[in-house]
């Protein structure tokens, strides 16, 4: 910390000067106003005292470590000392493991299928990664998946990174586990220089003829991974590797190693099931507490050892109700910090572990720096790089990206915000580094960096303000309460000031934050604000300046004053209703943000001068009703959100001019179309077109976008993605409400939810060429069960053999076909994954297709598309089918009755339904028949009219299933042309449907006296 005063009193120094500074009277030159005398030779001496001292303190730190560790991750690093072994805390009141208080079966089962399923099963050596932040279960899971496989393996190994002191620790552990022969004999006269290398050669040599199972924990940096890789040989024996990582950068590159399965854990696949796990625990469910645990299984399974041990104490003295232990705890916990509540030791040592490997001390600083906000509170990434700029943590911007980015793929960062516990932890990290003192614990002055937070103010409660003797040490300062008791006039040395929503923040405060001139960074927000005075221009050095929420009607001119100001965001004032021509004067601007306000358009002609800005933003301003052409004229334009601005209708060809456009976000406009040109915009990672709902298509232009990665459609009317897709080689998160995805996206390797076996399929050149000229499209792995699903466009006679040789693990076929014999419901029946199943006969089958028993195991799902449906169930036939479809494109025909259907052997049965596309009639005879015959067999009633009694069949025992015919009729043409989602196989619209359902019980067909109610559903 003296190093951090030290450099602040240079930066004062620096701006004292350069404020003594007056311009000369010919203007060439600047000189002082007055001579002062100057203390850059005391910082000097300071600097080389301060520098000695960290020398000499480096030299006796390091003295008994080797000079390359410093950049390499060792266990000196992390542990307490030289030496000391990690081992797992185990608490005493944690009476059960994670997989036991979550669900882990269905990514345990994903991962034993992908390394030993039947079909997974083959010689190449394969893996699967675990990637998640702290806390979320991975080395559970990855001990599940361990447990579960294990002696199908010769050799078996499981190993934690952590746990060992070095590299060469973690190698023995390996040899230990996969020979029984002495380490110590193996390894008798090898050199300490060379043992890695030694111990890499007999670990290799031993597993080169031997099916192997190797799981890596807690793998922290890809080197470590390059190193026991080399140990680890690809011997063709079906070997597999299983690591776990907190980093999804590492994990990104493991994709390219081997046939490797990355399971990403979040907080949203634990959220709902943590939150029952403790409020089965007797938590109260609403208390601030629980909301801390957030997804994290960890943190709900030390909270629970928290209650129990609370209880425990509780119950020896007197007996104190749930919710009162709940307060103390949360009292506890806020007051002291999790590091100091006894329970939370497992969650501490893991959070810790991750602190602790941050490679470079300013990650700690900005990750430091985030806890001051509270956790319900998200940020953009721009919000934290302006502050840590201004802050002096960073220099640079595209360092301050760098940073962000890094916090984010270590799991600190998610969803641009703090999880819960993460500030509680770091806020004991600032009391011990001195780093930022909040109000709530002011212990010592003076104080560089405060955060005003929330304490008592009732008459008898203790000011904590009262401890600060000198506010004109503070640099920093942000304010969430009691803006009004603050003595701006006294913070002269002040260069961030954050004044969170303060209702009592008046425009007589704002006058004395004008005089704070060593100002980088002031952010205002309060309705009590009417007006920005004119001296804001005196803040010479102001860099960013935010005004929000406030009740302001103009800014003044002398704005144009603020020569360095890189960031203008006056947003949520919603009486604003135009920019001062002086905006234009500054042209060191790059960000600039005025959503939420009624700023008129005559504000693009100011924009259109500003011609470094890299951000824009205009979202949700009424005013707007228009782009101009000269947007293209902002040449270094990278962000551009226009969003929420119905009004606006076109999106103008000069967009393609944007060649540094890094993101568009359209979404909530009134554009119909994509101009081609937006394939010019080469370096576009993010398209949001969300909610445009006119919009109907992409342009082609769209596969030219080599740097997409995220692609928002959600509520549009685009319902067919261009073959061209293929090209969006980074396309990482496709949102659409589309069905299917052309075959050619297959290609995209880091499609979220792209099918393994289309990705494989892709890597076959042999199958690719074969495949070209069909119709293919897929679907994107959404569901538990099965590889994605796939629609096949063009017409077979047959089952063809590809599908069962590469696509036999999908979870969804919809298919055209002319026939359907024995040798293709083989293939059918034994896909182990199909659950829905669409079969559109291009022709009427001349012999009764037989589905007999055996196969078909997980299917629920069967759309029969026949002009004369002649199938017949056997008994046992599809034992899991719960939906069954008819539909009719042209009539052929009654259906089977010799013989009969058999849908009564169907014994899940839950629904039958009839559809026929739009020019046919529910009613007519054709389809009549065939309900008819279906509802006979079944014994169920044979129309509406005549089901009045079914009521009381039902009631008898009868096992009859009551008839509803529902209408469904496209609304509009959008939902029309939603309904078509089986276009690309053949299928037309289909208008009208009738639904035979299965009642839930006797009770429930008792009081349904409507069993032929009519009821009418929009598509």
């Amino acid at each position: 910390m003296e190093a951090w005063r030290l450099a602040d009193d240079m930066n004062d120094a620096i701006d004292d000067f350069i404020l003594c500074m007056k311009c000369s009277n010919d203007g060439k030159r600047f000189m002082q106003a007055k001579i002062q005398p100057r203390p850059f030779q005391d910082l000097k001496r300071r600097a080389v005292d301060v520098c000695e001292r960290c020398h000499n303190k480096w030299k006796t730190e390091t003295s008994h470590t080797t000079f390359s560790s410093f950049f390499s991750r060792t266990k000196t690093t992390v542990d307490s000392g030289p030496g000391k072994r990690r081992t797992r805390v185990i608490d005493p009141y944690v009476h059960k493991d994670i997989s036991e208080l979550v669900r882990m079966e269905n990514p345990r089962d994903m991962l034993i299928d992908h390394l030993v399923g039947e079909e997974e099963n083959t010689p190449q050596l394969k893996m699967a990664c675990i990637v998640g932040a702290a806390g979320m279960g991975k080395t559970t899971l990855a001990r599940l998946v361990y447990e579960a496989i294990q002696d199908q393996f010769q050799a078996q190994a499981f190993v934690s990174v952590t746990s060992s002191r070095n590299m060469t620790e973690l190698l023995v552990s390996i040899l230990q586990q996969v020979t029984a022969d002495s380490t110590d004999v193996l390894l008798a006269g090898t050199k300490a220089s060379t043992k890695n290398k030694h111990l890499i050669g007999i670990i290799s040599n031993f597993l080169k003829d031997k099916r192997y199972l190797v799981i890596i924990d807690d793998i922290w940096h890809y080197g470590e991974w390059e190193t026991i890789k080399k140990s680890l040989p690809d011997n063709d024996l079906g070997s597999r590797i299983v690591t776990t990582s907190r980093l999804n950068a590492i994990t990104e590159r493991w994709r390219d190693d081997f046939d490797t399965l990355v399971h990403k854990f979040s907080h949203r696949n634990y959220g709902s099931e943590v939150q029952a796990m403790i409020d089965g625990e007797g938590f109260a469910p609403d208390h601030p507490i629980v909301d801390m645990c957030a997804g994290m299984p960890l943190a709900g399974a030390c909270m629970m050892s928290v209650l129990a041990k609370e209880q425990e104490q509780q119950g020896q003295w007197c007996v104190l109700s749930t919710r009162d232990v709940q307060d103390r705890i949360f009292e506890q916990v806020t007051r002291n910090g999790i590091q100091n509540t006894p329970g939370f030791e497992p969650l501490v040592e893991s959070l810790e572990l991750g602190y602790n490997d941050l490679p470079h001390h300013m990650l700690k600083t900005c990750l430091l720096y985030c806890s001051i906000y509270p956790e319900y509170q998200n940020f953009k990434r721009d919000h934290w790089i302006s502050r840590w700029i201004a802050e002096g943590f960073v220099c640079k911007e595209e360092a301050a990206k760098d940073y962000f980015e890094e916090l984010v793929n270590r799991g600190f960062i998610i969803d641009d915000s703090l999880h819960p516990m993460m500030p509680n932890y770091l806020r004991c990290k600032l009391r011990e580094h001195n780093f930022i003192t909040c109000s709530s614990d002011i212990q010592s002055s003076p104080v560089g960096r405060l955060c005003i937070d929330h304490w008592s103010a009732s008459n008898d409660a203790v000011d904590p303000l009262s401890g600060i003797d000198d506010w004109h040490h503070i640099r920093s300062l942000v304010v969430f309460e009691h803006a009004e008791r603050v003595p701006y006039k006294h913070l002269e040395n002040l260069r961030v000031l954050d004044v969170q929503c303060n209702p009592v923040l008046e425009n007589q405060h704002l006058k004395d934050m004008c005089g704070l001139l060593r100002l980088r960074l002031l952010r205002l927000c309060g309705d009590g604000i009417s007006k920005i005075p004119a001296d804001i221009g005196r803040l010479k050095y102001l860099e960013t300046l935010q005004v929000t929420e406030t009740k302001i009607t103009r800014l003044p001119a002398e704005i144009g004053d603020l020569k360095q100001l890189k960031t203008l965001e006056v947003t949520w004032n919603q009486e604003l209703a135009e920019l001062p021509r002086e905006i234009g004067n500054l042209q060191h601007l790059e960000r600039l943000r005025i959503h939420g306000t009624r700023i008129r358009e005559q504000a693009w002609e100011i924009i259109g001068t500003l011609k470094k800005l890299k951000t824009l933003d205009v979202r949700e301003n009424p005013e707007l009703s228009w782009i101009p052409r000269d947007i293209g004229e902002l040449q270094q334009l990278k962000n551009l959100d226009v969003s929420r601005n119905r009004g606006i209708t076109e999106l103008p060809k000069e967009i393609g001019k944007l060649l540094h456009l890094e993101t568009l976000n359209v979404s909530g406009t009134g554009i119909k179309e994509l101009p081609k040109e937006i394939g010019e915009l080469q370096q576009l990672k993010t398209l949001n077109l969300n909610k445009a709902f006119g919009i109907t298509k992409l342009p082609r232009d769209i596969g030219r976008l080599q740097n997409l990665e995220e692609l928002n459609l959600l509520e549009t009317k685009v319902r067919k993605m261009p073959r061209e897709i293929g090209g969006l080689n980074k396309l990482k998160n496709l949102d659409a409400e589309i069905g299917t995805l052309p075959f050619e996206a297959g290609q995209l390797s880091k499609l979220e939810g792209l099918p393994k076996c289309v990705h494989k399929a892709w890597k076959n050149s042999d199958l690719v060429s074969s495949l070209a000229g069909k119709i293919l499209s897929f679907q994107k792995s959404c569901y538990l069960i099965g590889d994605g699903g796939l629609v096949v466009g063009t017409k077979h006679m047959h089952i063809p053999r590809w599908i069962k040789e590469h696509f036999n693990r999908i979870g969804t076929l919809d298919i055209r076909i002319c026939k359907l014999e024995e040798q293709d419901l083989k293939i059918l029946r034994e896909m182990p994954y199909l659950w829905d199943l669409t079969l559109r006969f291009e022709a009427v089958p001349r012999k009764t297709i037989v589905i007999s028993s055996g196969g078909f195991a997980k299917l629920q799902i069967l759309t029969v598309d026949c002009r004369v449906p002649r199938i017949t169930f056997q008994e046992g036939a599809m034992p899991s089918l719960e939906n069954l479809t008819f539909e009719f494109q042209f009539y052929g025909g009654p259906p089977n009755t010799d013989p009969p259907m058999g849908i009564k052997h169907l014994v899940s049965l839950e629904e039958v339904s009839f559809r026929c596309n739009q020019y046919y009639r529910g009613d007519i005879p054709c389809i009549s028949t065939t309900i008819d015959v279906v509802t006979k067999e079944l014994g169920w009633p044979a129309s509406a009219e005549s089901s009045e009694g079914s009521s009381e069949a039902s009631s008898s025992g009868a096992n009859e299933i009551e008839k509803i015919v529902v209408l469904r009729r496209p609304a509009s043409a959008e939902s029309s042309e939603g309904s078509s989602e089986a276009s690309s196989s053949g299928a037309n619209e289909i208008e009208e449907i009738v639904v035979l359902r299965r009642p839930a019980s006797a009770e429930s067909s008792e009081g349904s006296s409507g069993a032929n109610e009519i009821e009418e559903i929009q598509a």
